[in-house]
């Protein structure tokens, strides 16, 4: 019992400590353990990430930073003839702010993406967690009472 103890100590250990690097959780996993074997232990996700509603944000900001970035390269200088050279120089400027922005954004929802994929090995080991402690409990009362109905009946017959 002690060494299935350890191993699944380890196993509980290996699956928090993935990272979206190893891969994503597999569906047929996910849904097991996840779904049904959560619901089983009535279990629940310990919160559920926000990160929807910042990519619904980050989606906006998006949306207005391309707007100005096309605004910035529809402007002609041949149309302004008195455009004057700091102008230039600020719509370049600019360009480049919004080019390191999208690659800020681009980030965020990457490290947004990782994170999510994280939680769910993190949720998925938390639930063979607490299988393993139902489990173990399990055994433990049924080992204690079936050791004292043993010594209980060895009693009376003696």
């Amino acid at each position: 019992m002690c060494t299935l103890s350890v191993v699944m100590s380890v196993v509980v250990q290996n699956l928090h400590h993935r990272i979206p690097a190893f891969g994503s959780l597999p569906r047929f996993i996910h849904k097991v353990i996840c779904h049904w074997l959560a619901w089983l232990l009535c279990m629940s996700r310990p919160e559920k990430c926000k990160c929807k509603s910042r990519v619904l944000v980050d989606g906006r900001v998006r949306s207005r930073v391309n707007d100005q970035e096309t605004a910035l390269k529809k402007k002609d200088p041949e149309e302004d003839p008195g455009a004057d050279v700091r102008q230039d120089d600020t719509e370049k400027l600019l360009l480049d702010v919004l080019a390191e922005l999208k690659r800020i954004t681009k980030k965020m929802t990457e490290d947004a993406e990782a994170e999510v994929e994280a939680n769910e090995w993190k949720f998925a080991a938390m639930v063979v967690d607490r299988l393993c402690l139902c489990v173990f409990s399990l055994y433990l009362v049924v080992a204690t009472v079936s050791v004292f109905v043993h010594m209980y009946k060895n009693r009376l017959s003696t």
